[in-house]
């Protein structure tokens, strides 16, 4: 339509967009969290304790803990991957099976 090709658009997008700084943004959402997490603590744990806040506190301390990746996102399996076998490997165990079939027996 306006007859740009994908690489000029992401050109001019990089272009004008700002860069952001991954790090000083977690570092500043921490900040928050942490000024956060200090007002439902003290609501949770002073004067019996307020159920909610309990709940809130917890919400925070999983979204920081998400944050710092210090475990998978819910829905995501836990731990690392299983290893499966690539085609490669599937292939080079083929050919070894063939090649070990195709020698004569030994002679002992």
């Amino acid at each position: 339509m306006f007859g740009l090709t994908p690489a000029l658009v992401d050109e001019i997008v990089h272009r004008h967009l700002p860069t952001i700084n991954v790090a000083a943004e977690r570092g500043l959402m921490l900040e928050r969290l942490g000024a956060i997490e200090a007002i439902f603590h003290d609501r949770a744990t002073n004067n019996g304790g307020d159920v909610r806040s309990t709940e809130l506190l917890l919400v925070i301390l999983e979204f920081k803990a998400r944050l710092l990746s210090l475990f998978p996102k819910p829905g995501a399996d836990a731990g690392p991957p299983e290893k499966q076998e690539t085609s490669t490997e599937r292939i080079r165990a083929a050919l070894d099976a063939l090649a070990h079939q195709s020698q004569p027996p030994s002679a002992d």
